[in-house]
């Protein structure tokens, strides 16, 4: 015959790991909900393959350091400022 205060233990654990799943379950669905809402705000964006144009070597302090510079017709030129 089962001990009435070990069968008690027991439900009330299954009750607090019910709580525990649900609210896991609560944030897992709020989280999703935020990820939805920052993907639809962010703005539209287009890929583009850049043309190589040349490369520049300088030093500094911390060593090498190389810049490369590209171009591409789908991005247009910047405003003159003269």
């Amino acid at each position: 015959m089962a001990n009435p205060k070990l069968l008690g233990l027991e439900l009330s654990e299954a009750e607090v790991i019910g709580a525990d799943s649900a609210r896991f379950e609560e944030l897992l669905l709020q989280a999703s909900k935020e990820l939805q809402q920052a993907q639809t705000t962010r703005p539209e964006s287009t890929q583009i393959q850049p043309q190589p144009g040349f490369c520049i070597k300088t030093n500094s302090s911390e060593g090498k350091v190389f810049i490369n510079i590209c171009h591409s017709s789908s991005i247009p030129p910047p405003a003159d400022v003269t």
